[in-house]
């Protein structure tokens, strides 16, 4: 009889095991929630404007404010080049900024690439179908280069091509890159919407 008891305990042991587990599972996470609330409760009002502020500096960053209020057109120069130069952005972006080292790196090589290709692919063009590509349209500094020494510049097609259309081409590229890895459409409207942020810098890799 005893022995029958306690298979018996062990038994119903065994079986509510898993539930007590269940249990403790549910209030710790109940508990974790109270405390978030709580805790978002506990939030002043001064600290819910400074996470507010923080947010609206982030978007800025990332959508590549020209103004930023109370700076000077001179600290508007400054945080401008600093947060936005794809090389001096490596070294001088802001803390805060969205795109750090790894992205910018990743903004610089395929600016590069896509630098490199435009001219190939032009050129390419122009001589595969005999539009000359060293022709003259016209001279720069023919007239003074026996008085200041500068040599005479020669201005071709395929130049004036890659002025225009190559380097609008080069600056939908910079951009499109820029605000798929800054995810700066996910940025407006409160918080940031983090599994488009990954998407974005998916998409640019």
């Amino acid at each position: 009889a005893d022995e029958e008891d306690e298979i018996q305990d062990s038994t119903h042991r065994s079986t509510a095991t898993p539930a007590s587990n269940d249990e403790s599972i549910a209030a710790r996470a109940i508990l974790n929630s109270t405390r978030l609330f709580s805790f978002h409760n506990i939030m002043s009002p001064e600290d819910i404007e400074k996470e507010e502020e923080l947010n609206r500096l982030k978007r800025r960053l990332a959508a590549r404010a020209y103004h930023f209020p109370g700076n000077s057109w001179w600290q508007d120069w400054m945080q401008y080049l600093s947060n936005t130069h794809t090389v001096l952005g490596l070294f001088f972006h802001h803390p805060l900024h969205p795109l750090k080292m790894q992205e910018r790196l990743v903004i610089l090589f395929g600016s590069i690439a896509i630098g490199l290709t435009i001219s190939n692919m032009t050129y390419l063009y122009f001589i595969h179908n005999d539009y000359g590509a060293d022709e003259e349209l016209f001279s720069l500094n023919s007239r003074h280069s026996k008085y200041t020494g500068i040599p005479e510049i020669s201005v071709t097609k395929v130049m004036i091509t890659l002025w225009t259309l190559g380097s609008f081409l080069h600056t939908v590229f910079d951009l499109g890159l820029w605000h798929m890895k800054a995810c700066t459409l996910c940025r407006y409207g409160g918080l940031v919407d983090e599994k488009l942020a990954r998407m974005g810098r998916l998409v640019g890799l």
